[in-house]
């Protein structure tokens, strides 16, 4: 018996999205003090850390932002659809997934300058442990923002603007 994506509900992928969201925000509360240690004892040697550091914390921003936009304008509102099958008042839901589209862009272009940054998170060679763990960790993280984003824009948000529309 096969399976098929269509029959997974929106409260199901919802669920996952929300399970993303506190994984991804311990991964940047974890992280983020790696990254201040590295600026701290490495910045004078390696200015790339400069812009690590704001780059990181620029990130961390926007996925916050995000993730509270998604859970208290668009979540509450599928749920809520997914048990009337009234569509008659997402048109404000359907332009906040458009806003949240566009945020995606954002985050997708500073994990880009993350990888750049970073050289694909390949830390220089003489680099202590913390700084090679540091760079494993982010790109853990990149994969994990990745796999998020494939969820919400992929499947949830381009199936609800499909059923909806």
């Amino acid at each position: 018996m096969g399976f098929f994506i269509e029959e997974i509900t929106y409260t199901q992928l919802m669920k996952q999205a929300e399970r993303q969201h506190i994984a991804l925000q311990q991964l940047v509360l974890e992280i983020s003090p790696f990254i201040t240690k590295l600026l701290q004892d490495y910045g004078t040697i390696h200015s790339e850390l400069h812009e690590l550091y704001f780059n990181f914390h620029q990130l961390q921003f926007e996925l916050e932002y995000h993730i509270i936009k998604e859970e208290t304008a668009v979540f509450t509102k599928i749920k809520l659809y997914e048990q009337t099958k009234d569509a008659s008042s997402l048109l404000i839901t359907l332009q906040t997934i458009c806003e949240l589209r566009k945020e995606f862009e954002l985050i997708i272009d500073l994990l880009k300058e993350l990888r750049r940054i970073t050289n694909g998170f390949k830390p220089p060679s003489e680099v202590c442990p913390t700084y090679k763990l540091t760079y494993m960790k982010l790109e853990h993280f990149d994969k994990n923002v990745i796999e998020h984003i494939n969820l919400e824009h992929h499947l949830l948000f381009t199936r609800f603007e499909d059923e909806v529309a």
